[in-house]
């Protein structure tokens, strides 16, 4: 017989699409603000090119390195654990420290209690991605790795930070945790 692979599950990543609008919008924003410092000052045009090539040129390699970051990511299942990466973050949790009988599948729009308020240590950009240490609108702290989707699992820990992820299949994820756990399906609506 052979050893089942493990299931894989997808963490959100920024998309093509919502990375290019991104992207427009940063450069638009940082041209932006040079060509009103240009008016405002004294100074003539041509001494704003440089500072202003220069601006959008950090800014596009910022961009860069978020996008090319949430590519890398990871959600690991274990018999005694949930291991999550995604870019420059880790957070590896026991089952044993998920509150698996609250936990649940949600939509973004109807609980906006869930969503990041404030950054403690992470990267994104707002509404496309975030990934990393956040506090959530409800004071909860979270480890978060979402995109722009509609459906993420809220994983509450027992003591200390829950985890708000999206991912491709928040049901399956949440029923094979259950299952590992050991919790009986009353719990498993989510």
């Amino acid at each position: 017989m052979h050893a089942q692979a493990p299931p894989r599950f997808e963490l959100a990543a920024i998309g093509t699409r919502a990375a290019a609008v991104s992207l427009l919008l940063l450069v638009g924003l940082v041209l932006g603000v040079m060509l009103a410092v240009a008016v405002l000052s004294d100074a003539p045009p041509s001494a704003m090119i440089l500072p202003a090539a220069t601006s959008a040129g950090v800014t596009v390699l910022v961009w860069l390195a978020i996008v090319l970051g949430s590519r890398h990511r990871d959600l690991s299942l274990t018999e005694s654990g949930l291991s999550v990466r995604a870019a420059l973050y880790r957070r590896s949790v026991p089952l044993s420290a998920l509150d698996l009988a609250q936990a649940r599948v949600i939509d973004r729009e109807e609980h906006p209690e869930l969503r990041p308020r404030f950054k403690r240590n992470g990267i994104g950009i707002p509404g496309i991605y975030r990934s990393g240490y956040f506090t959530l609108r409800n004071r909860e702290r979270a480890f978060v790795v979402i995109g722009n989707g509609r459906w993420r699992l809220w994983l509450p820990a027992r003591q200390g930070q829950g985890l708000l992820l999206e991912v491709d299949d928040p049901r399956g994820l949440l029923a094979l945790l259950r299952a590992r756990a050991g919790l009986a399906a009353a719990g498993a609506s989510g």
